[in-house]
């Protein structure tokens, strides 16, 4: 067993950095598996040591220093050899989840796997997610490699540029949401279609295990009617439905499910300018009359083919020249400069000037460091740079940043910032 100096904490002003280092044995032991793996080429397993100390490595990522990593880090080669026993028996079993709910940018109820069960959760994403990377469509935004946010963002003002003819001609807009998305997903719809591409029982009998384990150890657990998240609690829900936010297999799993809506969407009514990120997502067309008769036929397909349905105040069709609020951000179109003007969203100011507010507080109070500050500052700038925001975010600094700008440095038209140098 490696010593406790195996992950020590950085000194301080150290950079942190993402060293693995592994007792000899286990790199021997990979070794030996390798080669009866390769002289057995019919037959691979899918949990095998070497799979799982790749599953592990990807796991630890950005997550170094946390005590649960360390922890199970310690005893490594032991924790490993375990997992591979259960899996390749069969009789692994995810064990007691954390719950804790987040405030912003609005209240979730997170329920978080423990670090050796996400330790197959990677090892399941490895293997699963190239086979459905295959079918996904273009325009599906989140949680995939080179997508995300900002892609789905370029790619509207494409889609607006391209049906408005250079921002001449009047278009509509369906801006669609899946009524209380993970809390009602169907496992049973949802393991049929993972089934469609995966073909492996091992890793089918796994998934399955996953699924139906929505928030082990919390069974006989009730949110309190005072807690933020009640109505749309994971707890509350029938059995057979819903699942946690959280894990990195509920963020693929959730693109599986709606990718049927993808195609149905892309393929039986051909809607051209379509993207879609989780459960929201928008058609443009230059008819409202075609847009009703999508948003109808959509609502159908989800009651029939996946037991959801479209939420009823935030499914809206609307013309394009009055804005389009998505992904945090509020699309114009300028009749003056007739280009796309992209706005950071009110609420989205008024929290990070709260934001602000509490970082004060806890700075007088000795409580947080300069650099803490900077980091969590340049977080939210990194998100409003993405706008046409240069005004607001001077504005936020020389008005409401008054107690940092002894140790702060605005760079690049302040689109992040720098701690001033101590000479």
């Amino acid at each position: 067993m490696l010593p406790p100096s195996h992950f020590p904490l950085p000194k301080e002003g150290e950079e942190k950095k993402e060293v693995l280092l592994i007792n000899p044995l286990l790199l021997t032991y990979v070794g030996k598996e390798r080669k009866r793996e390769m002289g057995n080429m019919k037959k691979l397993s899918v949990f095998s040591f070497q799979n799982l100390l790749k599953a592990f490595q990807k796991c630890r990522k950005g997550k170094r220093f946390k005590e649960e990593t360390g922890l199970f880090e310690f005893n490594l080669e032991q924790n490993l050899f375990n997992l591979e026993k259960e899996l390749n028996s069969r009789k692994w079993q995810p064990r007691k989840v954390h719950r804790f709910i987040v405030l912003e940018p609005k209240p979730r109820e997170i329920i978080a796997a423990t670090f050796r069960d996400r330790v197959v959760h990677h090892l399941v994403h490895s293997q699963i997610n190239p086979l459905f990377e295959k079918r996904f469509i273009y325009d599906s935004y989140a949680n995939r490699k080179n997508k995300g946010t900002h892609k789905a963002i370029n790619r509207l003002q494409q889609f607006i540029r391209k049906i408005t003819k250079n921002y001449t001609q009047p278009a509509f807009y369906l801006k669609g949401d899946v009524k209380s998305y993970f809390p009602t997903v169907d496992h049973q719809i949802l393991f049929e279609i993972v089934k469609e591409m995966v073909k492996d029982e091992e890793i089918l009998v796994i998934i399955k295990t996953i699924i139906e384990n929505r928030a082990t150890g919390l069974e006989k657990f009730k949110p309190s009617p005072k807690d933020p998240t009640f109505q749309k609690s994971l707890l509350l829900q029938p059995s057979g439905k819903g699942m946690p936010i959280g894990n990195l297999t509920s963020q693929l799993f959730a693109n599986i499910y709606l990718d049927k809506l993808d195609h149905f969407i892309k393929e039986k009514l051909r809607a051209k300018f379509y993207l879609r990120y989780v459960d929201d997502f928008i058609i443009i067309d230059t008819s409202r009359k075609k847009l009703k008769f999508f948003a109808k036929r959509i609502d159908g397909f989800l009651k029939k083919k996946l037991k959801q349905s479209l939420h009823p105040r935030k499914t809206k069709i609307l013309p394009l020249s009055y804005g389009i609020d998505f992904l945090g951000y509020y699309f114009k179109i300028s009749q003056q400069s007739r280009k796309i003007i992209i706005y950071v969203r009110h609420s989205n100011v008024r929290r990070f000037k709260y934001r602000l507010i509490k970082l004060t507080k806890l700075y007088q109070e000795g409580k947080i460091t300069e650099k803490y500050i900077c980091e969590s500052i340049n977080a939210w700038y990194a998100y409003a740079k993405h706008a046409n925001s240069y005004n607001l975010r001077k504005h936020l600094f020389k008005e409401h940043m008054k107690p940092f700008h002894s140790f702060l440095e605005p760079q690049d038209d302040f689109r992040y910032f720098k701690l001033k140098s101590i000479e």
